[in-house]
């Protein structure tokens, strides 16, 4: 981010999207404790595919990865997966998404969406 720009500003996914141009790709960001997946959307957003699984290493290598990934793909803005409990609370991981986003916010511009990622996994059965 260069030298007084504003960090990026973090909201809810249908605030968020109010800051992004009607057309543009997305990069999604699964945060997990070893790796964080990434995967973008089509310029109309109707489609996400995963590209690359960031072995997390420090937070800022990991943020530099995906501050090029962004670059090179003419990014418009993130999208984080929130792990919400089903009652609404938030545990540890869901708090460590959210300081996760804090600091990348001052390394981009581009705005971050929380998305809340309850009932986002099916399990299936072998039935």
């Amino acid at each position: 981010m260069l030298c007084g720009a504003m960090p990026a500003l973090i909201l809810p996914l249908i605030e968020a999207a109010a800051h992004w141009p009607a057309r543009g790709a997305l990069i999604g960001l699964d945060l997990g404790t070893k790796t964080i997946g990434v995967a973008v959307s089509d310029p109309d957003r109707r489609l996400a595919t995963g590209v690359e699984t960031v072995e997390r290493t420090a937070f800022k290598a990991d943020a530099a990865r995906l501050i090029k990934l962004a670059g090179e793909r003419s990014i418009c803005g993130f999208v984080l997966g929130l792990p919400i409990n089903m009652d609404g609370s938030e545990g540890p991981r869901a708090q460590s998404t959210r300081a996760f986003a804090r600091n990348f916010s001052k390394l981009t511009e581009l705005p971050i969406g929380f998305w809340d990622e309850r009932l986002s996994t099916r399990r299936w059965s072998a039935n």
